[in-house]
């Protein structure tokens, strides 16, 4: 059955490829640990996408797992041409975001640098890694699980828990497509997608960097390499690549 599905999704998405886009080949696998790991064994080449039926050992940002959505979510990495880190989570960001909104006609926002949110939770997540002159572009999206652990409930959702009802093959299929789009796009054009997205600035916010805490209102978002909190003894600008968001009120 599970062949079956796999057959299934890899025909289609092959088909649906535009030839003059981003990607020339979609691979599909039934289960997986993480597509991150699995495109990295491969060594697939760049132009190429790894999506799968079910990724049990996913993984997020700066060491966090991703949880184990079952045949519930979207799970996929993109190979993509190296390029600043930073740039390529927001690139893949504002790519998910559009690919969603595409479906449900409802703005997604993204909370710096990484995160998509809906309705104040979060429906998915990017991951960046630089492998071998390559860049791993990682995307996980809830489609409809109504059941979460502990630690992630009230935080996450799916898209069905939002009220939105969405294929997983035809999200894989709208995420090729906006990415290929995306990545025309120049710098000026990413940074306006992702600021009438942006869901952090204005907000209070706790962050921390290089094991330091700082709480206060988050003042400026440069996506691609700042974020600027007004803290206790001033404003502090901290770098993308490397700060962590801990908590946002409200959200």
């Amino acid at each position: 059955m599970e062949n079956d599905a796999r057959s299934t999704w890899q025909a289609a998405l092959n088909g649906s490829l535009d030839p003059t886009g981003l990607f020339a080949r979609c691979h599909v696998i039934a289960e997986v640990d993480s597509t991150q790991d699995e495109a990295r064994r491969l060594a697939l080449p760049v132009g190429s996408m790894l999506a799968a039926l079910r990724q049990t050992r996913g993984r997020g940002r700066l060491g966090r797992s991703w949880h184990d959505t079952g045949q519930s979510g979207v799970a996929l990495t993109a190979v993509l041409p190296t390029d600043d880190a930073a740039r390529l989570s927001i690139r893949c960001a504002v790519a998910a975001a559009l690919a969603v909104e595409s479906m449900i006609d409802r703005e997604v926002g993204i909370k710096w640098p990484n995160d998509l949110i809906l309705g104040g939770r979060k429906i998915g997540g990017i991951l960046v890694e630089l492998c071998d002159e390559r860049a791993l572009g990682g995307i996980g999206i809830n489609v409809s699980q109504v059941q979460w652990p502990a630690h992630l409930a009230g935080r996450a959702a799916s898209l069905l828990e939002c009220g939105c009802v969405v294929d997983r093959l035809a999200l894989v299929s709208a995420v090729a497509g906006c990415m290929s789009k995306v990545w025309k796009q120049d710098d000026a054009s990413l940074i306006g997608a992702f600021h009438r997205r942006d869901v952090l600035s204005g907000r209070t916010a706790t962050l921390e960097h290089d094991r330091l805490i700082y709480s206060g209102t988050i003042t400026a978002i440069d996506p691609m390499r700042s974020l600027t909190i007004s803290a206790e003894l001033g404003p502090v600008t901290l770098p993308a690549l490397s700060t962590r968001v801990l908590s946002v009120g409200g959200m």
